[in-house]
């Protein structure tokens, strides 16, 4: 019986070390990328202390080009902007930039399902962050959005690391031209058709998400930094954006409420109207993107100056 007790503690210990060992092995990679998402995610976390913020789902990191923007305005810039995900990684993500620098700016680019409305299981949109989960203010998401056991398991490196192994090897070895988080898109919209009014599916306000995101904007104005909630164009009607005018009336009372910027270019001339300009319905391509970053510059510096 001793014996076996004596080989189970050893191998418990054995575990505890190769999971310590994997723990140096992964900052490392992650202090070391060379590009990809293994660099973006290490910059947000350890490094960013741009003067010009970009937060939100797809639609900020394939919209807002920060070279245009640092162009124009004579600050730097950085797309902290997410594929697939909304508040809750944007609220995180702030929360590990906030303890070492105060942005002059903030623009938050909305999408409704991802940042107040009923969509998922909510935390899947911590998966982007899983690796930083030791830092207080993300480790505290996970508490109030996992289940108990959650907070065990995070004990583990080889736990908080194992979804991305293969990238961060990848982005140690390959740099793919990352340029301050900007994500573009290059394909073209085949079609001359332009969006109609999306369906009605009664989406219903998730009350987590909505909690998030004016936790944020109180955050913000504590800290002194101007926030502005903007929409970026689709490829759609003039008539057809102003009915989807309903999705942001929840964001919009926010706004009102601690007297947040809402700016609404969901159709913008020159742009909404040209299929070139995008790459599907919903997202621009570079050239759109380029375009969009340029027109924005006045709204900007009205809040800046």
């Amino acid at each position: 019986m001793a014996k076996f007790v004596k080989n189970v503690l050893l191998f418990f210990a054995l575990i505890a070390v190769v999971d310590i060992a994997c723990g140096f092995g992964f900052k490392y990679l992650r202090s070391h990328a060379k590009g990809g998402d293994t660099l973006k995610n290490y910059y947000i976390a350890e490094e960013c202390c741009d003067d010009i913020l970009i937060l939100g789902s797809s639609r900020a990191a394939r919209h807002y080009d920060p070279k245009v923007l640092e162009d124009s305005l004579g600050l730097s810039c950085y797309n902290c902007g997410e594929p697939g995900c909304g508040i809750i990684t944007a609220y995180a993500r702030y929360g590990m930039i906030e303890p070492r620098h105060k942005p002059r700016i903030v623009i938050y680019e909305v999408s409704p399902l991802y940042d107040y409305y009923i969509l998922d299981d909510n935390s899947k949109y911590l998966g982007r962050i899983r690796q930083y989960a030791d830092k207080p203010s993300v480790k505290q998401m996970f508490i109030e959005l996992e289940d108990e056991l959650e907070g065990l398991r995070l004990f583990s490196n080889m736990y908080k690391n194992n979804s991305f192994v293969f990238n961060s090897v990848l982005d140690n070895v390959i740099s793919d031209g990352s340029s301050n988080g900007f994500k573009p898109l290059y394909g073209i919209l085949k079609t001359d058709t332009q969006e109609g009014v999306r369906a009605n599916r009664d989406w219903q306000i998730d009350s987590v998400k909505l909690s998030y995101m004016e936790n944020l904007i109180i955050n913000f104005s504590k800290d002194n930094v101007r926030l502005c909630f903007m929409v970026s164009p689709r490829y759609i009607s003039e008539e057809n954006a102003r009915k989807q005018d309903s999705d942001y009336v929840t964001l919009v009372g926010l706004c009102h409420r601690y007297s947040v910027p809402f700016i609404n270019h969901t159709y913008m001339e020159g742009i909404s109207d040209k299929p070139e300009l995008f790459q599907d319905y919903g997202h621009m391509n570079r050239e759109g993107a380029k375009r969009y970053s340029e027109a924005i510059v006045a709204d900007l510096k009205q809040y800046i100056e």
